[in-house]
């Protein structure tokens, strides 16, 4: 302490501050932006030097006191170069500890101690190359004079001790907040990676409907860049989805989209339509709730599905090939043997033409002998009166055949994939017909429809394979009943009439019936309870399909074990359906 009165200049002195500040935050910003060439690590403990050294010098100036303080040139420089080799060890620690080769706390507390070490070597450097000249008449106080040396020391300790405790207690928390930065961007990018790799398309948005996020799966299904979607609204990609929408479903009670899987149709960057399975969940993050849709494009599903239905009617058209063509054998069969009757009886008409022929033109008793004698051999009493009968029963026969090759025409005719206005009545008709050798020997068939039924769009003859695929296990049920209880034949009953806003097509059987425990598994895919070879367990599924999803109506079935099984079908109807 120099024993002369003095002050300090506060403005000076906050000045001082300044320079170290501006350092450290360079210095810092070098290590975060982890510029660790040997360039940078010159510049940046350079710049605490001078840092260290300008807060220190610009402080000195900031005394104010009667006496002339003089630096001695060498010393000041050799204060700059030893704050700057002590700042290089201490950044190269601290880039140890930032790479993890030095991530023991070890390595964090010596770059602590060293810079440390940086600033009080600087200070008491550029203190020793300070010194003082008294002005001549300045009145010494020699009560400021030290009076003990160990107070000093112990008191300079304490500083530089507390000085270092904030250094390591600064760089032990730095490290601990070093490490939750690391863990936090490792868990951000290992989820971005896992939204990235998802398999399906994932879509979330805010309230105002605006897209936030979009997976690259999401961009192969609507084939946009997402740098171009993010940001938009969702009603550009599936037009039927907004956000007021799935908010008031999430109030809902009975939610009806929130949760579920539900079909939706998307729209392409090429305008095209694309068949979407999309599941939606809410999010609540903050006062407003976000959505997510995790979707997938069934696209090729629906291809599939079509296949496997096509596969399907073929199948039933195999299956019933056999009793087809036994339905049309039998006319065909009393056809021939009918038209081979008329041509035998025929030569004989033929003779007793001719002998009539030759009675009128020679009148003799030997000729006319030989004509009644052709009547008798000709039977004509007989033939006359068996030919209208021939005639009519091959004339059923044919219509027979014919009504058979227009059903099974009706039956295999493709609606394509366009509904288009269909008569149940004559379409059900059809059906029966094209499955008479299905159930013709194990039930009798009745048909009720109602009268004036409007037509109704539909898939023709998709619906024609459920009703087929409904009536030979109607008729397959029958006849294991009849098996198991020797009965006589079964039931199976078609009504049809206008329910409400919908048409109600009603089988019902007098079969052995469903299980209860299995009555929820009947319109699983593969699900079957017949024997190998006799079934697929894929008509009801498709069933299911073709009604519920395409023709957004309802199936269902109610069945009681040893009484019987009816399924009752709902097909809703349009305001065309009305007209």
């Amino acid at each position: 302490m120099i024993p002369v009165r003095m002050s300090y200049d506060p403005l000076v002195t906050f000045i001082s501050v300044l320079p170290a500040i501006a350092a450290s935050y360079l210095a810092l910003r070098i290590l975060a932006l982890r510029l660790f060439q040997f360039w940078w690590i010159q510049l940046g403990s350079l710049i605490l030097a001078v840092g260290i050294g300008s807060m220190h010098y610009i402080g000195m100036e900031a005394m104010k006191m009667d006496a002339l303080m003089v630096y001695d040139p060498t010393l000041v420089v050799v204060s700059i170069i030893l704050a700057h080799i002590l700042a290089l060890i201490a950044l190269y620690t601290r880039i140890l500890v930032q790479t993890n080769e030095g991530s023991h706390s070890g390595w964090r507390i010596i770059s602590a101690i060293i810079m440390g070490s940086a600033i009080s070597s600087m200070h008491y450097t550029a203190m020793e190359a300070a010194s003082y000249y008294v002005v001549e008449g300045t009145l010494v106080d020699h009560s400021m004079m030290p009076h003990s040396s160990l107070t000093i020391a112990l008191a300079i300790i304490l500083i530089v001790v507390v000085f270092v405790g904030i250094t390591m207690i600064g760089s032990i928390l730095e490290r601990r907040l070093q490490i939750a930065e690391e863990a936090a961007s490792e868990r951000i990018a290992r989820e971005h990676t896992l939204i990235e790799t998802l398999a399906d398309g994932l879509i979330v948005i805010d309230q105002d409907s605006v897209i936030e996020t979009f997976n690259s799966a999401a961009a192969t299904i609507f084939q946009y860049n997402k740098a171009d979607i993010i940001g938009s609204q969702i009603n550009k990609l599936i037009p039927k989805i907004s956000y007021q929408l799935l908010l008031e479903d999430a109030q809902k009670l009975n939610q009806e989209i929130i949760g579920k899987t539900t079909e939706f149709e998307g729209i392409t960057s090429q305008n095209k339509p694309v068949p979407l399975e999309v599941t939606i969940s809410e999010m609540k993050i903050g006062s407003n709730p976000i959505f997510n849709m995790v979707l997938r494009d069934t696209t090729e599903r629906h291809l599939l599905e079509d296949q496997l239905r096509h596969a399907q009617k073929l199948e039933s058209i195999g299956q019933l090939a056999a009793g087809i063509a036994h339905e049309i054998n039998t006319p065909v069969q009393y056809v021939s043997d009918n038209i081979s009757f008329i041509r035998k009886v025929f030569t004989g008409i033929l003779n007793v033409l001719e002998n009539s022929k030759i009675v009128m033109e020679t009148q003799t008793d030997e000729t006319l002998e030989d004509l009644k004698k052709a009547i008798k051999k000709a039977k004509l009493p007989f033939v006359t009166s068996e030919i209208p009968k021939a005639l009519d029963q091959s004339i059923d026969g044919l219509e027979r055949i014919a009504t058979i090759v227009r059903a099974m025409k009706s039956f295999s005719h493709s609606s394509g994939d366009q509904m288009k206005e269909t008569d149940i009545k004559e379409a059900i008709e059809t059906t029966v017909t094209v499955a008479r050798s299905e159930w013709k020997y194990v039930a009798d068939v009745t048909c009720d429809f109602e009268d004036n039924l409007p037509l109704v769009y539909c898939l023709r003859d998709e619906f024609n394979q459920v009703v087929l695929n409904i009536l030979v296990n109607a008729a397959h049920a029958i006849e294991d009943a009849i098996n198991a209880n020797q009965r006589d034949k079964g039931e199976i009953k078609l009504s049809v009439k206008k329910e409400d806003n919908c048409i109600a097509v009603t089988i019902a059987d007098n079969g052995n019936g469903i299980p209860k425990e299995i009555q929820d598994k009947i319109f699983d895919p593969f699900f079957t309870t017949k024997e190998i070879g006799k079934g697929t367990g894929q008509g009801l599924s498709i069933a299911y399909n073709v009604i519920v999803e395409k023709h957004n109506g309802s199936i269902h079935v109610a069945s009681e074990e040893g009484k019987g099984t009816t399924f009752k079908i709902k097909l809703p109807l349009t305001d065309n359906n009305e007209t």
